[in-house]
């Protein structure tokens, strides 16, 4: 069929197979094609800058072809990883286009700026349709890139529809949107040998650091919901305002505002109690001193076995950055 062994080499998630270096030097070469392996990033980059560089030598081709009977524009253009520098030097122009339209005043009139921006963000709706046909809609949704750029794209679609009906949940949705659009940013870093398995390591972490909240938003809802009893002991007419006080004290106790005046002043409707402070010394040994070294604990030893084989695994998702980028 149309797939090769490293493909069903990567469906079965072989890595140890992938991650093989007779593999990885097919891969690199896939990557650098008719370039020298060690041509450094900053060379590529100014000859896509300043094309004609290159007929005065500036680069090194592994191929002797080239310049013979194989041109220098077509022996650089149509490699890989001339490919992803292209890709990545568009992606950073978008970002200053989108931080443009972000921090400005949008006027009665769409700009030119925003009509760009408009375009270009349609364009990687296109782009994902074609990854969608390309491979299909299940293994698309299963990739954590792809589901962020699904919410950008929402995000920023979102904005335009709130352009001219209100302009402040519009910003709100675009400000939203370029957060992950940024985040989007670290997708190239994997394709690095050094920055490549931090974000293995860190895509581990942050399951821990879910499992933390939930343990964490137990205990805080537990202690507000305390505070609100001995504080307020008649109640408080507001709901809303009892709900994000609950919320919002044990929070930021945490970070160190522990909201001494609110649990010992005798003022609007509060009643002062012993239990008060105490209830306030035992959030802190378990929250600051108990679940932070936990999180700690449980951060370290997702490290310590990442690290054992975070080259394996980056080698592993190499082919699939490679396989995108071509």
């Amino acid at each position: 069929g149309r797939f090769t062994c490293v493909d069903l080499a990567v469906v079965a998630d072989a890595t140890k197979f992938v991650a093989h270096p007779s593999l990885q030097d097919i891969l690199t070469d896939r990557w650098t094609g008719d370039l020298d392996d060690d041509t450094p990033a900053w060379k590529i980059i100014l000859n896509i800058m300043f094309p004609f560089l290159m007929y005065f030598g500036f680069l090194d081709f592994e191929n002797e072809e080239v310049g013979k009977t194989k041109s220098y524009f077509n022996a650089f253009y149509r490699t890989t990883v001339v490919k992803f520098w292209i890709r990545m030097m568009a992606y950073v122009a978008f970002l200053m286009l989108y931080v443009d339209v972000s921090i400005h005043d949008m006027p009665p009139m769409v700009t030119w700026q925003e009509v760009l921006l408009f375009i270009w963000v349609c364009t990687m709706v296109l782009d994902e349709g074609r990854q969608i046909a390309r491979t299909n809609f299940r293994e698309w949704v299963q990739d954590g890139w792809n589901q962020m750029d699904f919410v950008m794209i929402v995000f920023y679609m979102t904005s335009v529809g709130f352009r001219f009906s209100d302009v402040i949940v519009s910003k709100q949705f675009m400000g939203l949107g370029g957060i992950i659009f940024f985040l989007r940013l670290l997708n190239a870093c994997s394709i690095n040998e050094d920055l490549g398995p931090l974000l293995i390591m860190i895509r581990k972490m942050v399951i821990d650091i879910i499992l933390f909240l939930f343990i964490l938003f137990v205990a805080m809802i537990g202690f507000g919901v305390a505070y609100q009893a001995i504080v307020y002991p008649h109640g408080k007419e507001d709901w809303a305002d009892t709900i994000q006080t609950m919320i919002t004290w044990p929070y930021f106790q945490i970070y160190g505002e522990l909201f001494l005046e609110d649990l010992t002043a005798a003022e609007d409707g509060r009643t002062v109690s012993s239990l008060s402070p105490l209830l306030l010394a035992l959030y802190m040994i378990i929250s600051n001193v108990l679940l932070l070294n936990l999180l700690i604990a449980m951060l370290s030893d997702t490290y310590s076995k990442v690290k054992e084989n975070s080259m394996e695994l980056w080698r592993s998702q190499r082919y699939e950055s490679i396989v995108e980028a071509e």
